[in-house]
Protein backbone atom coordinates (compact mmCIF):
# COMPACT_ATOMS: atom_id res chain seq x y z
CA UNK A 1 0.00 0.00 0.00
CA UNK A 2 1.36 3.68 -1.04
CA UNK A 3 0.57 6.50 1.11
CA UNK A 4 0.66 10.08 -0.67
CA UNK A 5 2.02 12.75 0.97
CA UNK A 6 5.39 14.68 1.65
CA UNK A 7 8.81 13.19 2.86
CA UNK A 8 10.42 15.01 5.78
CA UNK A 9 13.37 16.23 3.41
CA UNK A 10 10.39 17.93 1.12
CA UNK A 11 9.63 19.61 3.93
CA UNK A 12 12.38 21.10 5.08
CA UNK A 13 13.78 21.91 1.42
CA UNK A 14 10.41 24.38 1.44
CA UNK A 15 10.44 25.79 5.18
CA UNK A 16 14.34 26.61 3.78
CA UNK A 17 13.19 28.47 0.55
CA UNK A 18 10.43 30.27 2.55
CA UNK A 19 13.11 31.01 5.07
CA UNK A 20 15.31 32.48 2.45
CA UNK A 21 12.83 34.42 0.75
CA UNK A 22 11.37 36.03 4.19
CA UNK A 23 15.51 37.14 4.80
CA UNK A 24 15.82 38.58 1.46
CA UNK A 25 11.99 40.37 1.23
CA UNK A 26 12.31 41.48 5.33
CA UNK A 27 14.53 44.55 5.11
CA UNK A 28 13.16 45.87 1.85
CA UNK A 29 9.82 45.51 3.39
CA UNK A 30 10.81 47.59 6.77
CA UNK A 31 12.36 50.27 4.29
CA UNK A 32 8.65 50.84 2.57
CA UNK A 33 7.00 50.68 5.52
CA UNK A 34 9.04 53.40 7.18
CA UNK A 35 8.67 55.85 4.42
CA UNK A 36 5.09 55.48 4.16
CA UNK A 37 5.29 56.43 7.65
CA UNK A 38 7.82 59.28 6.59
CA UNK A 39 4.52 60.48 4.02
CA UNK A 40 2.24 60.62 7.01
CA UNK A 41 5.14 63.65 8.40
CA UNK A 42 4.85 65.39 4.98
CA UNK A 43 1.41 65.31 4.42
CA UNK A 44 0.69 66.87 7.79
CA UNK A 45 3.57 69.41 6.88
CA UNK A 46 2.26 70.46 3.75
CA UNK A 47 -1.60 71.12 5.00
CA UNK A 48 0.31 72.92 8.23
CA UNK A 49 2.02 75.12 5.54
CA UNK A 50 -1.06 75.48 3.18
CA UNK A 51 -2.74 76.92 6.71
CA UNK A 52 -0.20 79.28 7.41
CA UNK A 53 0.28 80.25 4.15
CA UNK A 54 -3.79 81.44 4.11
CA UNK A 55 -2.92 83.28 7.43
CA UNK A 56 -0.55 84.96 5.63
CA UNK A 57 -3.07 86.12 2.80
CA UNK A 58 -5.41 87.10 5.36
CA UNK A 59 -2.89 89.52 7.04
CA UNK A 60 -2.28 87.22 10.27
CA UNK A 61 1.50 86.33 11.27
CA UNK A 62 2.53 82.49 11.24
CA UNK A 63 1.32 80.86 14.99
CA UNK A 64 3.51 78.77 16.81
CA UNK A 65 -0.30 77.49 18.43
CA UNK A 66 -0.82 74.35 17.38
CA UNK A 67 -4.27 74.77 18.53
CA UNK A 68 -4.88 77.01 15.75
CA UNK A 69 -4.21 75.02 12.85
CA UNK A 70 -6.77 72.68 12.27
CA UNK A 71 -4.38 70.52 9.83
CA UNK A 72 -2.05 70.62 13.18
CA UNK A 73 -2.75 67.09 14.84
CA UNK A 74 -3.76 67.66 18.47
CA UNK A 75 -1.35 64.74 19.79
CA UNK A 76 1.50 63.08 18.60
CA UNK A 77 0.32 60.46 16.43
CA UNK A 78 2.12 56.82 16.38
CA UNK A 79 4.73 57.51 14.14
CA UNK A 80 5.80 61.01 15.02
CA UNK A 81 5.61 64.15 17.73
CA UNK A 82 5.04 67.52 16.15
CA UNK A 83 5.75 71.16 16.76
CA UNK A 84 5.74 74.29 14.72
CA UNK A 85 8.73 76.74 15.01
CA UNK A 86 8.44 80.42 14.11
CA UNK A 87 8.87 79.26 10.20
CA UNK A 88 8.57 75.79 10.07
CA UNK A 89 7.55 72.58 11.64
CA UNK A 90 9.16 70.04 12.91
CA UNK A 91 7.96 66.06 12.89
CA UNK A 92 10.52 64.20 15.36
CA UNK A 93 9.85 60.02 14.39
CA UNK A 94 9.14 57.87 17.93
CA UNK A 95 9.49 54.79 15.90
CA UNK A 96 13.05 55.56 13.81
CA UNK A 97 16.30 58.03 14.99
CA UNK A 98 15.20 60.93 12.44
CA UNK A 99 13.48 63.99 11.81
CA UNK A 100 11.91 65.73 9.44
CA UNK A 101 11.97 69.78 9.29
CA UNK A 102 10.50 71.71 6.97
CA UNK A 103 12.54 75.18 7.96
CA UNK A 104 10.19 77.44 5.57
CA UNK A 105 6.38 77.64 5.06
CA UNK A 106 7.45 79.59 2.03
CA UNK A 107 10.09 77.43 0.72
CA UNK A 108 8.17 74.57 1.33
CA UNK A 109 11.13 71.86 1.12
CA UNK A 110 11.23 69.14 3.68
CA UNK A 111 14.65 67.78 4.84
CA UNK A 112 15.78 64.98 7.00
CA UNK A 113 17.93 65.44 10.68
CA UNK A 114 19.54 62.25 11.75
CA UNK A 115 19.24 62.16 15.13
CA UNK A 116 23.05 61.65 16.35
CA UNK A 117 23.62 64.84 14.15
CA UNK A 118 26.67 63.46 12.45
CA UNK A 119 26.75 61.62 8.87
CA UNK A 120 22.96 60.37 7.56
CA UNK A 121 21.94 57.97 10.01
CA UNK A 122 18.57 56.56 9.32
CA UNK A 123 17.95 59.29 6.97
CA UNK A 124 20.27 57.31 4.20
CA UNK A 125 17.40 54.35 5.10
CA UNK A 126 14.46 56.00 3.79
CA UNK A 127 13.65 55.25 0.16
CA UNK A 128 12.48 58.84 0.21
CA UNK A 129 15.73 61.22 -0.71
CA UNK A 130 15.03 63.91 1.62
CA UNK A 131 18.14 66.13 1.91
CA UNK A 132 19.94 66.57 4.68
CA UNK A 133 19.06 69.60 6.91
CA UNK A 134 23.06 69.89 7.91
CA UNK A 135 23.59 70.49 3.80
CA UNK A 136 19.84 71.86 3.34
CA UNK A 137 19.89 76.21 3.92
CA UNK A 138 16.67 78.12 3.23
CA UNK A 139 16.68 81.77 3.30
CA UNK A 140 15.85 83.40 6.84
CA UNK A 141 12.46 84.72 7.33
CA UNK A 142 11.05 86.52 9.80
CA UNK A 143 7.67 85.56 8.96
CA UNK A 144 4.50 86.82 6.25
CA UNK A 145 7.07 89.45 5.06
CA UNK A 146 9.81 87.58 3.96
CA UNK A 147 10.55 87.25 0.34
CA UNK A 148 9.35 84.20 -1.12
CA UNK A 149 12.20 81.57 -2.27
Amino acid sequence: MRRKGFTLTELLVVVMIIGLLAAVVQPRFHKVVDTYRALEAEHVMTAVRNEQTVRCTLDKDYTKQAGKLVSMPAHDSSNFAYRLTTTGVVAASLTQDYTLVMKSYQHGGICCQAQDGAGTGYCGELIRNYPLCSAYSVTDETGCDAPAD
